[in-house]
């Protein structure tokens, strides 16, 4: 029993110590009220005894219905890109303790997320939650990591640019440059993105993992 307890503790302290695995733990946290929404919400929409359920669907032409709906797509609906967003607050944390420029690295994540749908998804009539619920959790954690990956490779390089002709300590500074890096993660990602939309049936990145994921379950 006591070596499994201290097996534990350092499988425990390995996970802490990961910076990927810690930061997406610290992500999934803070997102914890929205899921304790999203599911109190479930719960009173399809809630076990049947009459209630049912004077739930229906009351008021279903009005409380609609209401509950539409919590549960501001919650649930969108989880991964709450997921985005947290994921590059903890994650930036590893490469500056500057809130500004973490700020600017979850801005560039959210940008590069939805840049990775593609033009097809964000110019048709296609629902966007499809692309934004639960189903979307690993590749969002996948664009999150790599986003802030490519934001602070080029906000390195356009920092060292900068101070050899002035101080660039203040958040102007700090935003201008950080527009450059986004641009640039956000043009990557839009070929990636296009690179992607060549593969028959794939409109963007997230298609392409869940077809990958799929492949080894359809037989």
């Amino acid at each position: 029993m006591q070596r499994i307890i201290e097996g534990y503790f350092k499988f425990y302290s390995l996970l802490e110590n990961n910076k990927f695995l810690s930061a997406i733990k610290r992500s999934f946290i803070m997102l914890v009220p929205v899921f304790m929404i999203g599911a109190f919400v479930l719960l009173i929409q399809y809630f076990p005894i049947t009459p209630i359920r049912e004077f739930i669907s229906t009351a008021l032409n279903g009005t409380i219905y609609d209401i509950l709906s539409g919590v549960y797509y501001a919650t649930f609906g969108l989880v991964s890109v709450y997921l985005v967003f947290t994921l590059s607050f903890t994650y930036s944390k590893v490469f500056s303790k500057n809130e500004v420029i973490r700020f600017f690295a979850c801005i560039n994540s959210l940008i590069c997320y939805f840049v990775s749908l593609g033009p097809v998804v964000l110019s048709s009539g296609i629902n966007i939650f499809k692309y934004t619920n639960m189903c979307n959790v690993f590749s969002a954690l996948l664009i999150s990591l790599t986003s802030v990956h490519l934001f602070f490779l080029f906000s390195d390089l356009f920092l060292k640019l900068f101070e050899k002709k002035q101080s660039m300590k203040n958040d102007l500074h700090i935003g201008l440059y950080s527009i450059f890096s986004i641009v640039l993660s956000a043009l990557i990602f839009a070929i990636i993105t296009a690179l992607i939309g060549l593969v028959p049936d794939v409109n963007n990145f997230n298609d392409l993992v869940v077809l990958i994921l799929s492949k080894p379950f359809e037989s």
